[in-house]
């Protein structure tokens, strides 16, 4: 990545691949959430920042694990849409892979979640960005996240919502995980961005990547 970008609500991508948050977010309450909360909703001003870093400025195509009330694009699975029994792409014109936000409940389902976006992404029909907990003692981060076409730490912790509010600051850090589809991943990973290296193509994130970090 090169140099930074500040976004709202103190939200940072650094020059080393780290998006950063030490700044403190607004509104923050004084309720403590305990990791037994398994609903994390995504602070709408973070999301915005990663889209922009992944999408070039296109747009999440889906967001694969959200509610009527906290969803962050147009298309969407809730719980009752069963989003582990039912393909997340590819685009709705058959061309392409979409390109997917999920940030899963972190119970038991984690795991499933994960492997989930990696089989999306091993079938070419999506890309796909995660926020997770980094949980390098289980079996799902070394099946599946140790495979990915990157891994992005989150300097501070994310102040993370409940219904559409800032809620105090939760108890462990954040990765952004990022599957590209099979099809599009290149022999060697670029040491800025760790996706696409400019001599592996077209469409090369590092050099699309250049002025914006």
């Amino acid at each position: 990545m090169h140099g930074g970008e500040a976004g709202k609500g103190g939200v940072e991508v650094s020059g080393n691949g780290n998006i950063d948050l030490t700044a403190p977010a607004p509104r923050l309450r004084n309720t403590q959430q305990s990791s037994k909360h398994h609903s994390w909703e995504t602070p709408r001003e973070f999301f915005e920042v990663v889209e922009r870093i992944f999408t070039m400025g296109r747009g999440f195509d889906l967001d694969a694990a959200a509610s009527d009330e906290n969803r962050l694009c147009e298309r969407y699975f809730t719980a009752k849409d069963s989003a582990l029994c039912q393909p997340w792409g590819p685009l709705a014109d058959g061309y392409g892979a979409a390109t997917v936000w999920c940030n899963p409940p972190y119970g038991k389902l984690l795991g499933e979640f994960v492997r989930k976006a990696w089989e999306e992404a091993e079938a070419d029909r999506a890309e796909v960005v995660m926020l997770l907990p980094p949980r390098s003692d289980t079996a799902w981060w070394h099946e599946y996240v140790m495979r990915a076409s990157g891994v992005y730490c989150v300097r501070g912790r994310i102040s993370f919502c409940k219904g559409g509010e800032p809620c105090s600051q939760n108890t462990f850090p954040s990765v952004l995980v990022h599957f590209l589809p099979k099809s599009e991943r290149g022999v060697d990973n670029c040491p800025d961005f760790r996706s696409w290296c400019q001599r592996c193509g077209p469409h090369c994130r590092c050099r699309d990547a250049q002025g914006l970090l």
